[in-house]
């Protein structure tokens, strides 16, 4: 999904200014027609790509990884959502770095 700005009024006049996230700037304009009677501006906001700093910049060894993708398959085949399977695995990891990741 990508980061869209926007300006807008809404039906009574007053100013309404924030961010939404579409899959393009039609689905935004879509979603914002809910609000905003009339859109003035509306730009993508471009991401920073600090994603490594954030998560974390060690590599994951391929055995650990193997492991991790096995753990997901068995709990996300009993039935369980995503969120709490990588929650489950997340608790089960070996080090501190791909805990901290996962969470």
């Amino acid at each position: 999904m990508t980061t869209y700005k926007y300006k807008g009024l809404s039906p009574d006049g007053a100013k309404l200014s924030g961010v939404i996230k579409a899959y393009n700037e039609f689905e935004a304009v879509a979603q914002l027609r809910e609000t905003c009677s009339v859109i003035t501006k509306i730009e993508e906001v471009k991401e920073t790509q600090s994603w490594n700093k954030q998560i974390g910049t060690k590599k994951i060894k391929d055995k650990e990884l193997a492991i991790i993708c096995s753990q997901f398959a068995i709990i996300l085949t009993s039935g369980l959502p995503i969120v709490r399977c990588v929650e489950m695995v997340a608790a089960q990891a070996r080090t501190k770095e791909l805990q901290r990741m996962l969470k």
